[in-house]
């Protein structure tokens, strides 16, 4: 397996890898720099390094290769960031590696023969005609079907079962897929029977970003009032809906090109798009947008077009959305249709009505100032006390959500002339709204600390300080032959820290001056290798090439570190020594004093640059 992940890493390059999900990963000197998307942060601390392919995040500590970063922001197993990455460096996977033999893979395996096994009706079975029928009456192209794989169940029970039992997939994994049912019929020649889930149904395949099958949505054909226009797969180890957005696949590369996102309701209203070659357009299917989908849109814009109808029954899971979109700092329009109509519709008429629409779209704020006085006189003279008092009650809520200040500040002067109100009276019910929020807050913040000791400090700075003085002798061991001599290697106190060390320093020594760097990380394990080089990462940040500054910041960070461990023996000897002062304990109180200036010396006797 080292040989096949070898192999990728050899045609890839991290940079361009990590930059599919973080467009603004910038260089900035010998390496890159962007935001981490793992943590909050105010300034960028994710580093890559092109020379090394890693990644290290100086703010949150995370790091590694690049199946490490795939497997982190993916949320998955290493199987799977194998997948993504021999896709996308066209290395070829066989079947009998061993750790490709696992549940999710054989899923993902039965849910591509499916997509196959529709197509192949659609386009060559004769009873695939209905399905190419209507296709034709909703004017999409065969090209098109093809393209987004569309395909055909026809009405049997068990004619995928069947199929996929002949490939020699055992029951319960068709099951697991979400392609088959178990039969609840308890009669002796059905028990335990497994039967299609789709039947007579227009096939949609949902893929995840990578481009692999993961679900099905089945559309049926003629309407019937005891069937469901849409049945879909349900969630299983492969597919969970509230991390899908159709289309995203197809769809990703132009949504980065454009800079924005549309995103539509229905599955139908993306493939019309792409034919009609508007490709940055996704659908949510008809599930609300949730926090997962919209961190996989962030990877690539922070634009959002909407086209739903926000002033339907039941758009509260929408607005929800669109608060958590707001909450991640996303940019939100409104797409206006004509009423009553969809995306669709309106490029079965004319493309170029859906195109203008989105050029048109209105920012989200806009949209719901509009929302609230559109029928009320603009100048805002005539409106009543209650109406004002309505229209605040619905705005002043919005406007608190937005996270950047210019913003807020903007809306809350639209908010003041639109009702002729001082601006000052709504920024004190805003500032009144928002200091409520925080006190309770503040004081569940409070009342949380106050039940817990406090944690010292000092111990987590001399941790960063080792790693720090280790990086720098590690980066530049070959013009520190002296200070490696002479370095007072137990003062580190982390474990993994100075296990490494001692075997670079004792390595090192042995060898003089026929040490290779390279020989030796292959002498250590794959986890200590990986350590070695984030170090070495970490030194290049503040050093790129070695003058004499470096041995003085070395000897500087040496001090410190053993004036912060002193000190830390000083604080825990003055505990002790009051301790021994109530139990009047002489002998003990003597012992400490000795220590005590024991210690006092060692710590005169630093040389403090």
């Amino acid at each position: 397996m080292d040989n096949i992940t070898d192999e990728i890493k050899s045609r890839l390059d991290i940079i361009e890898i990590i930059q599919e999900y973080l467009p603004q990963l910038k260089q900035a000197g010998t390496n890159w720099k962007t935001f981490c998307p793992f943590h909050n942060e105010k300034t960028p601390s994710f580093t890559v390094s092109r020379e090394k392919q890693i990644w290290h995040c100086f703010g949150c500590s995370e790091g590694g290769d690049i199946f490490s970063f795939i497997m982190k922001i993916e949320g998955i197993e290493f199987v799977d960031a194998l997948r993504i990455l021999a896709k996308k460096s066209n290395v070829i996977l066989k079947k009998q590696d061993p750790q490709l033999t696992n549940q999710r893979a054989k899923l993902l395996e039965i849910c591509q023969l499916s997509t196959d096994f529709y197509h192949q009706i659609l386009i060559k079975s004769p009873q695939g005609q209905i399905a190419r029928e209507y296709l034709k009456k909703r004017k999409i192209f065969s090209s098109i079907a093809k393209n987004f794989q569309l395909g055909f169940a026809t009405d049997s029970w068990e004619n995928l079962t069947n199929f996929l039992l002949s490939k020699k997939f055992k029951e319960n994994e068709i099951i697991e897929s979400g392609i088959a049912i178990k039969s609840v019929n308890l009669s002796a020649k059905n028990k335990n029977k497994i039967y299609d889930r789709f039947r007579n149904r227009l096939m949609f395949p949902i893929y995840d970003v990578h481009g692999n099958v993961i679900g099905f949505s089945g559309r049926i054909l003629e309407d019937k009032k005891n069937e469901a226009k849409y049945i879909n797969t349900p969630q299983t180890l492969i597919y969970n809906k509230s991390q899908i957005l159709y289309g995203l696949d197809k769809a990703k590369q132009e949504i980065k090109k454009e800079n924005l996102a549309v995103l539509v309701e229905g599955n139908m209203d993306v493939i019309s798009s792409h034919q009609a070659g508007i490709k940055n357009v996704i659908a949510c299917s008809g599930t609300a947008l949730t926090l997962e989908q919209i961190k996989l849109l962030k990877r690539y814009s922070s634009n959002l077009a909407l086209s739903f109808d926000l002033d339907s029954a039941g758009q509260k899971a929408t607005k929800r959305g669109i608060d958590i979109a707001w909450q991640q700092e996303l940019n939100i329009k409104i797409i206006k249709l004509p009423k009553g109509k969809d995306p669709d519709e309106c490029i079965k008429k004319d493309a170029n009505i859906w195109q203008k629409a989105i050029k048109d779209s209105q920012s989200i704020m806009e949209y719901y100032f509009d929302s609230v006085f559109l029928n009320l006189p603009r100048t805002g003279y005539d409106l009543s006390i209650e109406n004002k008092k309505n229209a605040t009650k619905i705005l002043l809520p919005i406007i608190s959500k937005l996270t950047n200040k210019i913003e807020q500040e903007h809306w809350l002067q639209k908010l003041g002339e639109f009702l002729n109100i001082d601006e000052q009276i709504l920024r004190d019910s805003l500032i009144k709204e928002n200091t409520n929020f925080n006190s309770k807050s503040m004081s569940k913040e409070k009342n949380n600390l106050s039940t817990n000791k406090q944690i010292p400090l000092i111990d987590e700075q001399n941790l960063l300080l080792e790693e720090k003085i280790i990086g720098m002798i590690f980066k530049f061991h070959k013009n520190l032959k002296e200070i490696i001599l002479k370095f007072p290697i137990n003062i580190l106190q982390n474990k993994k820290l100075l296990e490494l060390a001692k075997n670079f320093i004792k390595d090192y020594i042995k060898n003089e001056e026929k040490f290779n760097e390279d020989q030796w990380i292959k002498s250590i394990s794959k986890e200590m290798a990986n350590y070695f080089n984030t170090l070495i990462f970490a030194a290049e940040k503040d050093f790129l090439n070695f003058d004499s500054s470096i041995e003085y910041e070395i000897q500087k960070n040496i001090n410190i570190l053993k004036k912060n461990i002193l000190d830390q023996k000083l604080k825990i000897i003055e505990e002790k020594f009051k301790k021994a002062e109530k139990e009047k304990d002489c002998e003990k109180i003597n012992f400490l004093e000795k220590k005590f200036k024991e210690i006092i010396e060692q710590l005169n006797e630093i040389n403090y640059l």
